[in-house]
Order: structure tokens, then C-alpha cells, then sequence
């Protein structure tokens, strides 16, 4: 998993919001070719975002999962992430994400 691919995640979510929208104004029979490709993309923008939430799951420290989950899933600046877990700087957390993501890959 890469720091860009975690930093996907919120986009995913709105994307996949927004093709289920698409898919509800589009339905009736004239569209089905349009319709089928959406549930396509649908589908594998949910399995990128299962990947990434599987990914910061099995993150065995807690406070590394904290900063990753409140970072990438919730979509919390680092700022505010550092201030809702208290006792970290904003350059704490953002180098033990680096950190962490560097071990991973190596």
C-alpha cells in the first residue's frame, strides 16, 4: 500500500456516492450498457477501498492504526488528528505514517 493509494480513499468514497446517484437517474431500459460499466466501476472502486480499510486494519500498533484511520478513512487534517489523540505534533504523525509505510515496503 502506498501513501498515494491511502490518500485515494476519500475521493473513492465520494466516486462511489456519486456513480450510485448516476445509477438511480439512469435507470430504465435505454441505458443498460452505461448502467453495467458504472456497477463495474463501482465494484472495483469498492474493492480499493476494502484494500486500503483491510491494510490500516492489520496495522498491529495501535497508535500507528489510530493516525492512519483518523488520517486516511476519516479524512482529518493533521492537525486536528494529532489533537484528538493528544501528546503528538502534527510532525509526529505525519513521520510515523512515513515511517511505517517505509518498513512495510521495504
Amino acid at each position: 500500500m502506498t501513501l498515494g493509494e491511502l490518500y485515494q480513499y476519500r475521493d473513492l468514497e465520494a466516486e462511489i456516492a456519486e456513480d450510485r446517484a448516476r445509477l438511480e437517474r439512469l435507470s430504465g431500459g435505454e441505458y443498460d450498457e452505461l448502467l453495467a460499466g458504472i456497477k463495474t466501476k463501482i465494484a472495483r472502486r469498492n474493492a480499493k477501498l476494502r484494500r486500503a480499510y483491510n491494510f490500516v486494519e492489520r496495522i498491529p500498533d495501535a497508535y500507528t492504526r489510530r493516525i492512519f484511520k483518523l488520517r486516511f478513512i476519516d479524512g482529518l487534517s493533521w492537525n486536528c488528528l494529532a489533537h484528538k489523540i493528544g501528546g503528538t505534533t502534527a510532525d509526529a504523525a505525519r513521520m510515523t505514517v512515513k515511517r511505517y509505510l517505509r518498513e512495510k515496503n521495504r
